[in-house]
């Protein structure tokens, strides 16, 4: 199943129960000293899915979507 099939399809439930949920939204740039742990610092970051609503009405929450295979295996 392709990447953008999945979030577009999750993107769609979710506009039927949340608010202003958006696909690829950009991110703030930030730097490397800010996080302890590995972020992406492009200035052209960006996250598969945003929304409203989906724990409390005032707060947004970030989807990000991974897609494996569950008998692959890192070398």
């Amino acid at each position: 199943m392709r990447h953008k099939l999945v979030r577009d399809s999750k993107a769609q439930i979710m506009r039927e129960v949340c608010r202003d949920v958006q696909i690829e939204s950009k991110l703030l740039p930030i730097t490397e000293n800010e996080f302890e742990r590995k972020v992406n610092p492009a200035d052209n970051a960006r996250l598969e899915i945003s929304t409203r609503g989906l724990q409390n009405s005032c707060v947004k929450t970030l989807i990000n979507i991974r897609i494996t295979h569950p008998t692959s295996v890192l070398l």
